[in-house]
């Protein structure tokens, strides 16, 4: 008898959650991982720790957030599988399974979906070249701002360090003051009521 793995993946924008379960339900693995190259390759050598014939992966449709991780994984050989999340949550309703909301549930939610429907999935791993290409030029841009990003806060550090610990820097509130004042002392130059303006505009707004 084969020993076969069932891998839940739930996804979101910067990082996923997988519960990997055996055939008697068991869960044996549990981890989040970021939603970039480095994410995947700590996802690989976790499941080179393990032991199994096969290994299914299931997760759900999330727009675009999911397919540079699906494309990883059929890149990779493995076995994966996109679903419909109507389909997930009827599961989920039907066994009693989703008590909460909180993303490791969910993982194991899917892995338990997998287990019970693996039979039922397509797993025949095919994709179309403009799907194929959005996600790249998706993982592209992610590259992109990740980069940027980093060049603010290395910048920052040296203009104003105190910001970095403070506060998050990357939303519309805060780049918009940093436009106008670049620095520890621009800033100080301000006045009170200017800044007050700022952080009354797109209050808490990611980029």
């Amino acid at each position: 008898m084969k020993n076969l793995l069932f891998a839940g993946i739930d996804v979101s924008k910067d990082s996923f959650d997988i519960a990997v379960s055996n055939q008697n339900k068991k869960i044996i693995m549990q981890n989040k991982f970021e939603m970039n190259s480095n994410g995947f390759k700590d996802l690989s050598k976790s499941i080179d720790e393990l032991q199994y014939d096969e290994i299914f992966f299931v997760m759900e449709s999330t727009g675009v957030y999911h397919l540079i991780l699906y494309l990883y994984l059929i890149d990779n050989n493995f076995k994966a599988a996109v679903v419909n999340p109507l389909l997930i949550n009827n599961f989920a309703k039907s066994t009693s399974l989703r008590k909460t909301k909180a993303d490791k549930k969910d993982a194991e939610t899917i892995a338990e979906f997998a287990l019970s429907n693996y039979q039922n999935i397509d797993f025949s791993n095919k994709i179309n070249k403009s799907i194929r290409s959005i996600a790249r030029e998706r993982d592209k841009l992610a590259q992109s701002v990740a980069r940027l990003k980093t060049e603010i806060k290395n910048v920052l550090q040296v203009l104003f360090p105190e910001l970095n610990s403070l506060t998050n820097i990357f939303t519309k509130t805060m780049l918009s003051l940093l436009l106008k004042a670049p620095g520890r002392f621009p800033i100080l130059k301000m006045k009170p009521q200017q800044i007050k303006r700022f952080f009354e505009k797109n209050r808490g707004n990611k980029i």
